[in-house]
């Protein structure tokens, strides 16, 4: 990723934000290529249901805060509620 923002800041682009998982690796990419935002969609299982999804994402997060304070980059959740059967 920091060769590709290089390459688009060559031509008068910047990378604001990009989508990807909850990973350490792209937190890291992201913060090498300053990119400061990684927009994140948590999967809602339609057997979990979407409280119980969103009781795994809350859980998740706490993980998720550790690496934004790390790379000093953040991160934007989208929820998709399941939809009804």
């Amino acid at each position: 990723m920091p060769k590709l923002a290089s390459y688009f800041a060559d031509h008068g682009l910047k990378i604001f934000s990009v989508a990807s998982q909850m990973d350490e690796r792209i937190f890291s990419a992201c913060a090498e290529a300053g990119v400061s935002t990684i927009r994140i969609m948590p999967d809602i299982s339609h057997e979990e249901g979407y409280l119980k999804s969103v009781d795994r994402l809350r859980i998740n997060l706490e993980k998720v805060i550790t690496l934004c304070e790390k790379y000093r980059v953040k991160a934007g959740i989208q929820l998709q509620k399941a939809a009804a059967r």
